[in-house]
Protein backbone atom coordinates (compact mmCIF):
# COMPACT_ATOMS: atom_id res chain seq x y z
CA UNK A 1 0.00 0.00 0.00
CA UNK A 2 1.29 3.38 -0.99
CA UNK A 3 1.45 5.91 2.31
CA UNK A 4 -0.63 8.50 0.30
CA UNK A 5 -3.06 6.28 -1.08
CA UNK A 6 -4.97 3.36 0.60
CA UNK A 7 -5.59 0.59 -1.13
CA UNK A 8 -2.91 1.71 -4.34
CA UNK A 9 -2.30 -1.74 -5.55
CA UNK A 10 -4.74 -3.13 -7.69
CA UNK A 11 -7.69 -5.56 -6.42
CA UNK A 12 -7.53 -8.87 -6.33
CA UNK A 13 -10.80 -10.01 -7.28
CA UNK A 14 -14.30 -8.23 -7.68
CA UNK A 15 -14.83 -8.57 -4.06
CA UNK A 16 -11.55 -6.30 -3.25
CA UNK A 17 -12.32 -3.64 -5.75
CA UNK A 18 -15.95 -3.48 -4.84
CA UNK A 19 -14.46 -2.55 -1.13
CA UNK A 20 -12.27 -0.23 -2.71
CA UNK A 21 -14.65 1.57 -4.29
CA UNK A 22 -17.04 1.43 -1.76
CA UNK A 23 -14.15 2.77 0.60
CA UNK A 24 -13.88 5.56 -2.17
CA UNK A 25 -17.47 6.31 -2.44
CA UNK A 26 -17.58 6.77 1.17
CA UNK A 27 -14.76 9.27 1.32
CA UNK A 28 -16.81 11.47 -1.56
CA UNK A 29 -20.60 11.07 0.08
CA UNK A 30 -20.53 10.12 3.43
CA UNK A 31 -22.61 7.84 5.22
CA UNK A 32 -25.90 9.84 4.60
CA UNK A 33 -25.74 10.35 0.86
CA UNK A 34 -23.77 6.47 0.32
CA UNK A 35 -26.12 4.25 -2.37
CA UNK A 36 -25.49 1.05 -4.07
CA UNK A 37 -25.56 3.29 -7.49
CA UNK A 38 -23.17 5.75 -6.31
CA UNK A 39 -20.91 2.56 -5.70
CA UNK A 40 -21.51 0.90 -8.91
CA UNK A 41 -20.44 4.46 -10.42
CA UNK A 42 -16.93 4.38 -8.63
CA UNK A 43 -16.36 0.43 -10.75
CA UNK A 44 -18.53 1.62 -13.56
CA UNK A 45 -20.39 -1.39 -12.56
CA UNK A 46 -24.42 -1.94 -12.62
CA UNK A 47 -25.92 -2.33 -9.51
CA UNK A 48 -26.95 -5.63 -10.47
CA UNK A 49 -23.45 -6.57 -10.09
CA UNK A 50 -23.17 -5.41 -6.42
CA UNK A 51 -26.53 -7.24 -5.80
CA UNK A 52 -24.97 -10.26 -7.01
CA UNK A 53 -22.77 -10.41 -4.38
CA UNK A 54 -24.65 -8.44 -1.91
CA UNK A 55 -28.21 -8.62 -0.63
CA UNK A 56 -28.07 -4.81 0.23
CA UNK A 57 -26.88 -1.15 0.80
CA UNK A 58 -26.54 -2.11 4.62
CA UNK A 59 -25.07 -5.97 3.88
CA UNK A 60 -22.70 -4.36 1.55
CA UNK A 61 -21.73 -1.74 4.22
CA UNK A 62 -21.20 -4.33 6.90
CA UNK A 63 -18.91 -5.96 4.47
CA UNK A 64 -17.07 -2.85 3.84
CA UNK A 65 -16.55 -2.43 7.71
CA UNK A 66 -15.24 -5.81 8.57
CA UNK A 67 -12.99 -4.81 5.50
CA UNK A 68 -11.48 -2.05 7.31
CA UNK A 69 -11.25 -3.73 10.60
CA UNK A 70 -9.33 -6.48 8.71
CA UNK A 71 -7.21 -3.94 7.42
CA UNK A 72 -6.56 -1.94 11.22
CA UNK A 73 -5.37 -5.41 12.23
CA UNK A 74 -3.03 -5.78 9.67
CA UNK A 75 -1.57 -2.05 10.89
CA UNK A 76 -1.58 -3.46 14.43
CA UNK A 77 0.17 -6.61 14.09
CA UNK A 78 3.66 -6.48 15.66
CA UNK A 79 6.21 -9.51 15.57
CA UNK A 80 7.98 -10.08 18.83
CA UNK A 81 11.48 -8.17 19.80
CA UNK A 82 11.74 -8.89 22.94
CA UNK A 83 11.58 -5.23 23.59
CA UNK A 84 8.12 -4.81 25.91
CA UNK A 85 8.66 -0.87 26.08
CA UNK A 86 9.23 -0.49 22.46
CA UNK A 87 6.49 -2.99 21.47
CA UNK A 88 4.18 -0.91 23.61
CA UNK A 89 4.98 2.75 21.92
CA UNK A 90 4.67 0.58 18.44
CA UNK A 91 1.42 0.14 19.09
CA UNK A 92 0.58 3.44 19.96
CA UNK A 93 2.44 4.78 17.16
CA UNK A 94 0.79 2.52 14.82
CA UNK A 95 -2.37 4.02 15.65
CA UNK A 96 -1.68 8.25 16.01
CA UNK A 97 1.49 8.64 14.63
CA UNK A 98 0.77 10.56 11.58
CA UNK A 99 -3.10 10.30 12.88
CA UNK A 100 -6.85 10.97 12.10
CA UNK A 101 -5.82 14.43 11.86
CA UNK A 102 -3.81 13.80 8.73
CA UNK A 103 -6.26 11.85 6.67
CA UNK A 104 -5.29 13.32 3.71
CA UNK A 105 -1.96 12.72 3.75
CA UNK A 106 -1.80 9.31 4.80
CA UNK A 107 -3.49 6.23 3.58
CA UNK A 108 -3.54 5.21 7.05
CA UNK A 109 -5.14 8.31 8.40
CA UNK A 110 -7.91 7.26 5.19
CA UNK A 111 -9.02 3.79 6.50
CA UNK A 112 -9.05 5.29 10.04
CA UNK A 113 -11.40 8.14 9.18
CA UNK A 114 -13.58 5.51 7.15
CA UNK A 115 -13.54 3.11 10.51
CA UNK A 116 -14.90 6.10 12.76
CA UNK A 117 -17.31 6.92 9.94
CA UNK A 118 -18.93 3.52 10.31
CA UNK A 119 -18.15 2.72 14.04
CA UNK A 120 -20.87 4.77 14.92
CA UNK A 121 -23.43 2.32 13.46
CA UNK A 122 -22.83 0.26 16.60
CA UNK A 123 -25.23 2.00 18.64
CA UNK A 124 -27.65 0.98 16.52
CA UNK A 125 -26.58 -2.43 14.98
CA UNK A 126 -25.41 -5.14 16.50
CA UNK A 127 -23.85 -6.99 13.62
CA UNK A 128 -21.51 -3.73 14.20
CA UNK A 129 -21.24 -3.98 17.54
CA UNK A 130 -19.91 -7.53 17.70
CA UNK A 131 -17.52 -7.24 15.19
CA UNK A 132 -15.81 -4.10 16.85
CA UNK A 133 -16.12 -6.20 20.15
CA UNK A 134 -13.81 -8.89 18.40
CA UNK A 135 -11.57 -6.59 16.96
CA UNK A 136 -10.78 -4.56 20.65
CA UNK A 137 -10.38 -7.80 22.51
CA UNK A 138 -7.10 -8.71 19.83
CA UNK A 139 -5.95 -5.77 20.58
CA UNK A 140 -6.64 -6.24 24.26
CA UNK A 141 -4.77 -9.33 24.11
CA UNK A 142 -2.33 -8.23 21.28
CA UNK A 143 -1.81 -5.17 24.41
CA UNK A 144 -2.11 -7.38 27.28
CA UNK A 145 1.08 -10.13 26.20
CA UNK A 146 3.32 -7.06 25.82
CA UNK A 147 2.12 -5.90 29.02
CA UNK A 148 2.52 -9.18 30.77
CA UNK A 149 6.36 -9.95 29.19
CA UNK A 150 7.13 -6.04 30.09
CA UNK A 151 6.29 -7.33 33.79
CA UNK A 152 7.78 -10.70 33.82
CA UNK A 153 11.52 -8.78 32.62
CA UNK A 154 11.39 -6.34 35.19
CA UNK A 155 10.79 -3.11 33.06
CA UNK A 156 6.75 -2.75 33.69
CA UNK A 157 5.09 -2.22 36.82
CA UNK A 158 3.28 -5.03 38.59
CA UNK A 159 0.05 -4.34 36.99
CA UNK A 160 -3.27 -6.13 35.77
CA UNK A 161 -2.66 -6.69 32.21
CA UNK A 162 -5.73 -6.72 30.50
CA UNK A 163 -7.08 -3.98 32.80
CA UNK A 164 -3.87 -1.81 31.34
CA UNK A 165 -4.87 -2.91 27.66
CA UNK A 166 -8.71 -1.90 28.65
CA UNK A 167 -7.41 1.49 29.55
CA UNK A 168 -5.13 2.01 26.95
CA UNK A 169 -7.22 1.00 24.31
CA UNK A 170 -10.22 3.19 25.66
CA UNK A 171 -7.18 6.26 25.39
CA UNK A 172 -6.32 5.59 21.86
CA UNK A 173 -10.13 5.26 21.09
CA UNK A 174 -10.91 8.37 22.74
CA UNK A 175 -7.47 10.31 20.82
CA UNK A 176 -9.10 9.44 17.66
CA UNK A 177 -12.73 10.15 17.80
CA UNK A 178 -11.37 13.20 19.43
CA UNK A 179 -9.13 13.75 16.08
CA UNK A 180 -11.76 12.95 13.32
CA UNK A 181 -14.88 14.52 14.74
CA UNK A 182 -13.36 17.79 16.25
CA UNK A 183 -11.90 20.71 14.48
CA UNK A 184 -8.33 21.49 15.62
CA UNK A 185 -8.54 18.87 18.03
CA UNK A 186 -5.00 18.57 20.40
CA UNK A 187 -4.10 15.21 18.49
CA UNK A 188 -0.46 15.74 19.36
CA UNK A 189 -1.07 16.71 22.55
CA UNK A 190 -3.06 14.30 23.43
CA UNK A 191 -1.04 11.73 21.80
CA UNK A 192 2.20 12.79 23.81
CA UNK A 193 -0.01 12.76 27.34
CA UNK A 194 -0.94 9.06 26.62
CA UNK A 195 3.08 8.55 25.69
CA UNK A 196 4.14 10.03 29.18
CA UNK A 197 0.93 8.25 31.26
CA UNK A 198 2.85 5.04 30.12
CA UNK A 199 6.56 5.85 30.61
CA UNK A 200 5.32 7.03 33.93
CA UNK A 201 3.29 4.87 35.21
CA UNK A 202 3.97 1.65 33.56
CA UNK A 203 7.59 1.77 32.64
CA UNK A 204 10.05 0.83 35.87
CA UNK A 205 12.27 3.25 35.75
CA UNK A 206 9.98 6.50 35.15
CA UNK A 207 8.30 5.16 38.01
CA UNK A 208 11.06 4.35 39.88
CA UNK A 209 12.08 8.33 39.39
CA UNK A 210 9.00 10.27 40.37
Amino acid sequence: MSDLVPFAEDPEDTYDAIMYATFWALKKYGYAELSIQRIASELNFSKSTLYHHFSDKDDLLLSFFNFLLDELEQFCKSSSTNEPKKELLNFVDVLLDEGITQKEQSAKGEILAAYIELRSQAIHDTKYRERITRTDKRFVKQMAVIIDAGIDKGVFQPVEPEETAEFILAILNGILMQGSTRKRAPFQQLRQNLIEYIQTELFVESATRS
